[in-house]
């Protein structure tokens, strides 16, 4: 997150904002990892396994190596939609009041 937004420009951001960026660097690295927490390639995993790897992934890894496993994975992709929810609905209001 550090190399792709300046420090004072992020403590301008609101708390979705913040929200959002943090998940999407979340996000995208755990997707980006070319192995499971057991050590198996992700390209030789398929269906649940390779569905729940990638949400340990997010999560920082299985709880076992140190990360927060596939229940910190879905609460990452949770804020994610959260924080992108909000930013949308504050938009169309900001929207609807502007153009009153």
């Amino acid at each position: 997150m550090a190399k792709r937004i300046h420090e004072k420009k992020y403590n301008e951001l609101d708390d979705a904002q913040k929200t959002l960026l943090i998940t999407n660097e979340a996000i995208r690295s755990g997707c980006e990892r070319l192995y499971a927490s057991t050590g198996t390639p992700m390209e030789k995993l398929s269906g649940g396994a390779k569905f729940m790897a990638i949400y340990s992934n997010i999560g920082g890894g299985s709880i076992k190596s140190g990360g927060g496993g596939v229940k910190r994975g879905q609460e990452i992709i949770a804020l994610n939609v959260y924080a992108r929810t909000r930013l949308k609905n504050e938009a169309s209001i900001r929207k609807r009041i502007l153009s009153k």
